[in-house]
């Protein structure tokens, strides 16, 4: 690892198998989670005249709701880990592209003049997204959270 692109290339690598990983944990929960019936037994009787908030089975219902909403919720954490690391490594798989088209002399020369001015490129980024945060932010102080 004595290139910063080596390191690049091999956490792109990692956040791959990470990405195939999680999906196949969520394949596997999705088989579990369908499961999930249409309706709960949770309530003894609501007809009654009296006590309808009664719970059958001692609450057995209630308890298998709470399971299976645990699992689906456990579900959206594993496909927004899956989103983020393809997020990732979409941004890393980019700049191993560029670094891969270096040894072309017409599109060498562009990755090369990016490289050389990377530093005033980051500054140019900071200065851009501090303005564009600050008018995103100014939106939402003014809109609220939906525009309608």
């Amino acid at each position: 690892f004595n290139k910063f692109s080596n390191f690049m290339d091999a956490t792109s690598l990692l956040i791959f198998l990470a990405s195939i990983s999680t999906w196949i944990v969520m394949v596997y929960f999705t088989e579990e989670v369908l499961k999930i019936q249409t309706s709960y037994d949770v309530y003894e009787n609501l007809d009654a005249d009296g006590n309808w908030l009664k719970l059958a089975n001692q609450g057995l219902g209630l308890q298998e709701i709470s399971s299976s909403m645990l699992q689906v919720s456990q579900l959206a954490s594993a496909m927004n880990m899956y989103t983020f690391l393809n997020a990732i490594n979409i941004l890393l798989m980019t700049m191993r592209t560029l670094k891969l088209m270096d040894f072309h002399p017409d599109v060498g020369m562009i990755t090369r003049t990016v490289r050389e001015a990377g530093d005033d490129l980051i500054n140019f980024m900071v200065l851009c997204l501090t303005l564009v945060f600050g008018y995103a932010m100014m939106g939402a102080f003014l809109f609220g959270s939906s525009i309608g």
